[in-house]
């Protein structure tokens, strides 16, 4: 009798190990069916960053304009901006440039862009780089903004995306300008 109940379960077990890899295979062709899937609709979908950015960008009334060395140039809440975006990459830089100009006979006003420029990089953690360029033949320095970021057809609210990184980088443009006003001696 206690044979009947150990062959019973030697058929249960094998039963169990049988559906088991029965229902693991099926999940792995299935797993192979939908990446293959994703692989050929992707293939069929190029990807054309710089063409999604100019979509963009016209959808935020932003118009904007390829320049002569392809940069994009578009002017967001009155500020003027410059964006690379290649065809076939993921990820685009986007300038606020020359949002503060600083005659370089100021010394003082220098010295304090240079500390407030590299205390906001520390600050910010990449999310918002503040940089600044020296113009000797024409006397001055200018404080631009730059950020590199993800930016994909997948996005379901690209606008609102663009709007929140454009919006991060002119919030911190005015703060580095209030913070070089402010100790700044006069």
């Amino acid at each position: 009798m206690e044979y009947i109940l150990y062959i019973g379960v030697i058929i249960l077990m094998c039963l169990f190990v049988a559906a088991y890899d029965y229902f693991d295979n099926y999940r792995e062709n299935v797993k192979e069916e939908i990446i293959a899937e994703y692989m050929r609709n992707k293939q069929q979908k190029p990807m054309n960053t710089r063409r999604l950015l100019f979509e963009t960008l016209w959808n935020l009334r932003a118009n904007p304009k390829a320049d002569e060395n392809g940069w994009i140039e578009f002017e967001y809440q009155e500020c003027r901006f410059m964006a690379d975006a290649r065809e076939n990459t993921k990820c685009i830089t986007v300038y606020l440039t020359g949002f503060y100009e600083i005659p370089l006979e100021d010394i003082d006003m220098l010295a304090t862009m240079q500390r407030v420029v590299n205390a906001t990089n520390h600050d910010m953690h990449g999310t918002c780089t503040m940089l600044y360029s020296i113009y000797r033949e024409n006397g001055y320095a200018l404080v631009h903004g730059c950020h590199h970021f993800l930016f994909i057809n997948d996005d379901p609210d690209r606008e609102g995306y663009l709007t929140f990184v454009l919006g991060n980088m002119l919030n911190t443009a005015r703060s580095v300008c209030k913070e070089i006003e402010k100790n700044t001696i006069h």
